[in-house]
């Protein structure tokens, strides 16, 4: 499923602090990412965390919001080991394998 994202200098600043590319955040949510935590947000804002991989295997986090059919990438960063794990082993067994 093809996605659009609302890019602008702030959201691709804040991920270039964490050495992400708005490319690589646009690969993990285009490959079937796992959601991880749905947060309420001042403001009314519903934050969705997700965990997922880039074209070239880096597993990252990605916490996005919804501007009507455009998905806000807020922020992203690599994950803790235990994200790691949950990651691979459920992608594991959604393929009939195990890690």
């Amino acid at each position: 499923m093809d996605f659009e994202f609302d890019w602008d200098d702030a959201n691709r600043d804040h991920l270039g602090l964490h050495e992400i590319s708005p490319e690589e955040a646009e690969q993990v949510m285009s490959s079937d990412p796992i959601e991880l935590e749905i947060e309420d947000h001042p403001r009314d804002i519903v934050r969705i965390r997700y965990i997922g991989e880039t074209r070239a295997g880096r597993i990252l986090i990605i916490l996005i919001t919804w501007r009507g059919d455009l998905i806000r990438v807020i922020s992203g960063w690599d994950p803790p080991k235990s994200s790691t794990t949950l990651y691979l082993s459920r992608k594991a067994s959604d393929y009939g394998t195990q890690t």
